[in-house]
C-alpha cells in the first residue's frame, strides 16, 4: 500500500499523464475521426440518413464513448451532446434536418459505454492509491443512472445494451 505522504508525487504523475493522454485523444478526435465522418457524410444520399445508419452507427457510438470518456477525465462531468457533436470532438450536427448528425440514441449508447469504463477506471484508481475518485466516479454514475431513468426507457434499444 502507498502511504499517503509517498504516494502524492506518484499520483501527481498519473493525473498529469491521464490529463495528456485526454487533450492526445480528444486532438485525434477533431483531427483523425471528423475529417472520416465528413467524408462518409459525403457518401450519403441526401436524405438517406437512416436508411444506412445501422451501417455506421455502431462507430458513433464508440466516438461518442471516447468523446465523453476524455470530457470526463479533463473535466469529472458529462459532456452534453451538443458538444460530442460540436467541432471540439467531432465536427457534426446535431439537428437531423441538417443531414448527417449525431444521432440521440448514438450519444445515449456512448453514455452506456463510459458507464462501463468507469468500473474499470475505479479499479485502476485505487490500485494506485486515488481513493477519493471512486467516491467522485459513483456520485457521477448515480446521477446519469437518474437520468437514465427520467428517460422512462421501455423495451427500447438502450435498455437492452445496459
Amino acid at each position: 500500500m502507498f502511504s499517503s505522504d509517498k504516494s502524492r508525487p506518484f499520483l501527481n504523475v498519473i493525473s498529469f499523464t491521464v490529463s495528456e493522454l485526454s487533450a492526445t485523444s480528444r486532438d485525434l478526435l477533431r483531427t483523425r475521426a471528423a475529417p472520416e465522418l465528413q467524408k462518409l457524410a459525403s457518401l450519403l444520399p441526401e436524405g438517406q440518413y437512416y436508411k444506412f445508419h445501422p451501417m455506421f452507427n455502431f462507430s458513433l457510438q464508440r466516438l461518442a464513448f471516447s468523446a465523453s470518456f476524455c470530457h470526463y477525465l479533463e473535466c469529472e462531468r458529462l459532456v452534453t451532446r451538443e458538444e460530442v457533436a460540436s467541432d471540439e470532438y467531432l465536427g457534426l450536427a446535431v439537428d437531423p434536418k441538417k443531414g448527417f448528425h449525431l444521432d440521440l440514441e448514438d450519444y445515449l449508447a456512448g453514455l452506456i459505454l463510459l458507464s462501463n469504463e468507469m468500473a474499470r477506471l475505479c479499479v485502476n484508481s485505487v490500485t494506485s492509491g486515488d481513493y477519493a475518485r471512486p467516491i467522485r466516479i459513483s456520485a457521477f454514475l448515480n446521477d446519469l443512472l437518474n437520468g437514465f431513468r427520467l428517460l422512462n426507457l421501455k423495451n427500447d434499444m438502450l435498455r437492452c445494451d445496459s
